[in-house]
């Protein structure tokens, strides 16, 4: 054994980190990580100690050496993704800092692509190769129209994954796809694509989450010829859509959001503008994913409905007028949770939940009336309604529910709503004031910036 791997053995992050939430009664095994844990802060120290004394000494480090470090040392340099959800529990701040202080050396974080394959052949390739994906051909990185092995072949690749027991594997690769040029792409595609989609297609919902970060990460400098004569894209498109189906997780929230952002950013990769393609793709994601797949059946779900919500103004944007043709389930959707709380008696426990909902509901209301406008005459009555409602709780809740920002977005509502119906101040807006002046007068009155 080399010096070398005396420095790389103690920090082999414990397999038993992978099912780490589900050792709460096992205080044997969370002892052993907490031994584990205390002694991998030296053991990092001394790692870069020698790293920075190879510097100083004018020691040349070869790629297999540097590409340890890398495979070793990426795991502690996960930062958190959402406070409160704890992805990686082997690291921590100080574990980071060390991490990236070793990381930063120009070999690492202007690496070369004979580094790049060093980590992807002698690092990656062998946890991930015995565990090969059914519909990826291994050798050209294309994919496959039946599953490699037959029917049965998809029930095995799930049965043994040795690369979970390699916590934090995730960021390895994520690493080389972030340092990856685009012309770097045809010669490494074939080690590449294997592991992104062994990670995109898992059952669980933190692995899934890491494969969606790692093809985020990929999108920006990707060719798309890559991805679409491949058939990659078809592949990555379907193992999002499962992703959507991840409701009851503490990754659902985070998920959703990356889920929608990078189904976006890959139609826009590899699809023309207008196209048919790339409305279908996009209308696919709001119809069957978002709407009959979320939103009929995560109701309850706040934090899922949100995140599909916080989501959908970029999606939107894009599909800019062809978002008329979903008005009849957004708007009525948006404009139920908009006046939840008129309907509530009492002051709910989930106040400030609920609010945060309708905060991201008001935002998205604005963009479908700035993209819809053509078709706003016909939903302005149901949109001023439950601005209404809207307003009614805050006020009637304002012991404990009162909130600027919510109100803002009201006012910027009801102007923008002016704005693609001019009759409605002349009319429904008077009515209001006629109504309850007390009430509603600042909210028919001149808006604030809205939060957006």
């Amino acid at each position: 054994m080399t010096e070398w791997d005396n420095l790389f053995n103690p920090l082999k992050v414990p397999a038993e980190y992978d099912r780490f939430r589900n050792l709460h009664d096992d205080q044997d095994t969370l002892d052993s990580l907490g031994t584990w844990k205390n002694n991998v802060y030296s053991a990092l120290n001394i790692l870069n100690a020698r790293v920075v004394q190879a510097r100083a000494e004018g020691e040349a480090l070869n790629d297999a050496t540097l590409a340890n470090v890398v495979f070793y040392v990426m795991p502690f340099a996960i930062e958190p993704v959402e406070e409160g959800l704890e992805l990686a529990p082997w690291t921590d701040p100080a574990l980071q800092h060390t991490a990236f202080d070793i990381l930063s050396i120009p070999q690492i974080s202007q690496p070369n692509t004979a580094l790049l394959r060093q980590v992807l052949v002698k690092n990656l390739k062998p946890i991930f190769s015995a565990n090969p994906h059914p519909y990826l051909n291994t050798t050209t990185g294309k994919r496959l129209v039946r599953p490699a092995g037959g029917p049965g072949a998809t029930q095995d690749y799930y049965d043994e994954q040795t690369w979970k027991t390699y916590p934090g594997i995730w960021n390895v690769l994520a690493w080389v796809v972030k340092n990856i040029p685009p012309d770097g792409y045809e010669d490494l595609w074939p080690l590449l694509i294997p592991p992104t989609m062994t990670l995109l297609d898992d059952f669980q919902a933190k692995h899934k989450l890491e494969g969606v970060r790692v093809v985020s990460f990929m999108l920006p400098t990707i060719p798309k010829q890559i991805l679409r004569r491949t058939g990659v894209d078809e592949l990555i498109f379907t193992s999002l859509k499962t992703g959507l189906a991840q409701l009851s997780n503490p990754e659902t929230p985070i998920l959703l959001r990356l889920v929608i952002s990078t189904w976006l950013n890959l139609t826009l990769k590899v699809d023309e503008p207008q196209s048919f393609e790339f409305f279908d793709h996009l209308c696919t994601l709001v119809v069957n994913g978002i709407i009959e797949g979320i939103w009929i059946y995560s109701e309850q779900n706040l934090a899922a409905m949100k995140a599909t919500i916080d989501a959908l103004p970029d999606v939107l944007r894009a599909l800019d007028t062809a978002t008329v043709s979903f008005l009849k389930s957004l708007v009525p959707q948006l404009a139920h949770i908009l006046a939840m709380r008129s309907n509530m008696p009492v002051q709910p426990e989930n106040l400030n939940e609920i609010i945060e909902l309708q905060k991201s509901a008001g935002r998205l209301m604005l963009v479908i009336i700035e993209v819809g406008a053509c078709r706003m005459e016909g939903w302005k009555f149901t949109i001023l309604d439950c601005v209404a409602r809207c307003w009614v709780g805050l006020v009637d809740f304002s012991s404990g529910g009162m909130d600027l920002d919510l109100q803002n977005i009201l006012r910027e509502i009801m102007l923008r709503l002016t704005t693609a119906c001019p009759d409605i101040s002349q009319n429904a807006y008077k009515a209001l004031l006629m109504e309850d002046h007390s009430m509603f007068g600042s909210l028919v009155g001149a808006p604030q910036n809205a939060t957006q």
